[in-house]
């Protein structure tokens, strides 16, 4: 898909996240990235475990390393130094959780960018701002997997004259293999000659920089635009209208109407995305 709206809308979900520790803003926010992560195309796994991950490491570490809040559910001995805390208290777990589930909507954003955004069209978005280096890294993603078949290619030519690769200790593995580091190296660094060499010939840097023609935007695909906006604009309310949520020292109310009703708003948002992303993904 084109990478305008996917960015706003991954933008609206991390802005909306940051802007406020309201527990139902941010569980809603969670929700709806999680669900466009998962009906994504590609390796959608990885990025839905890596957050919850997060949010599971946050609420363990944050209790022994903050010495906060009143309702105490674990008090272990004392060390001493002070280096760690060993008094668990509820508002100590309560406020990791929301730190990590605020991080964990970032990376589930980004995730969701990165399975669902054109990558051609999102280097040539990148490339108005930083031409060099949208084509540094459109280089080195489109050399990565011939730099895997040449290093295929070494360890089979390797083997083949007697070279021991994948047997014995693994001292003896680990130094038989470095002897293709600098062949390998050799080899990269002659195809990036190669390849600026052909840039050359074709008058790379000669005239006027030229962009990659983007298809027009389907009908489907204009609607992602809706909650997008919506999603930049409900950061902005959770910022002016929208209380804050009290962790210490003690844990405040996470049934305020106004937060219940802009989760319930970012929901509806972030699910009416999803629907838009599935109709404009190919069949």
């Amino acid at each position: 898909m084109r990478p305008g709206a996917i960015l706003v809308l991954a933008a609206g979900m991390i802005a909306a996240a940051l802007s406020t520790r309201q527990p139902a803003v941010l569980t809603a926010l969670a929700i709806g990235a999680g669900l466009l992560v998962w009906r994504s195309p590609g390796p959608h796994i990885a990025p839905l475990v890596l957050a919850i991950g997060t949010v599971v490491s946050f609420a363990i570490i944050n209790p022994f390393v903050a010495v906060e809040g009143t309702t105490v559910i674990f008090s272990g001995p004392h060390v001493p130094g002070g280096l760690l805390d060993l008094e668990v208290t509820l508002e100590e777990v309560v406020y990791g959780a929301l730190s990590g589930l605020r991080l964990g909507i970032a990376i589930l954003a980004c995730a969701f960018v990165v399975l669902r955004a054109d990558p051609d069209l999102l280097t040539g978005l990148a490339s108005r701002v930083a031409p060099r280096s949208a084509l540094l890294v459109a280089l080195a993603a489109r050399l990565v997997p011939t730099m895997r078949r040449d290093a295929s290619s070494l360890s089979d030519a390797a083997r083949a004259r007697g070279l021991v690769l994948r047997s014995g200790p693994r001292k003896a593995r680990v130094g038989a293999a470095s002897t293709l580091v600098a062949p390998l190296l050799a080899s990269g660094l002659e195809r990036g000659l190669e390849t600026a060499e052909a840039m050359t010939a074709r008058g790379y840097g000669a005239g006027p920089r030229t962009q990659l023609p983007a298809p027009r935007a389907r009908g489907a695909e204009r609607l992602l635009w809706l909650p997008a906006l919506g999603l930049v604009a409900i950061a902005a309310i959770l910022l002016i209208w929208i209380p804050p949520f009290q962790c210490y020292p003690v844990l405040g109310s996470a049934t305020d109407p106004g937060a219940l009703a802009v989760a319930a708003l970012c929901l509806v948002m972030l699910v009416f995305a999803l629907g838009v992303v599935e109709r404009c993904s190919p069949s």
